[in-house]
């Protein structure tokens, strides 16, 4: 039997501690994990070659340290 996801390339954008890339992995995909700000990386300048990757996987951001969570009152 062949395993489907043998030689597909996943990116994972902000994979902070990569639980999500654990599946895929344990899945039989290979995970590139790009840019992180907890590893000093920046989205922003992250230029990913095209087609390359067969699909993307990202995590929500950690809620204590999101520019999006509401400001406590």
């Amino acid at each position: 039997m062949i395993n489907q996801a043998e030689h597909k390339v996943i990116l994972s954008l902000f994979p902070n501690i990569g639980l999500l890339d654990r599946a895929f992995e344990e899945c039989g995909f290979c995970v590139v994990r790009g840019p992180d700000i907890l590893w000093g990386g920046d989205i922003r300048t992250f230029h990913p070659p095209a087609g390359l990757f067969w699909g993307i996987i990202g995590g929500p951001p950690c809620q204590d340290f999101s520019s999006m969570r509401p400001a406590e009152t």
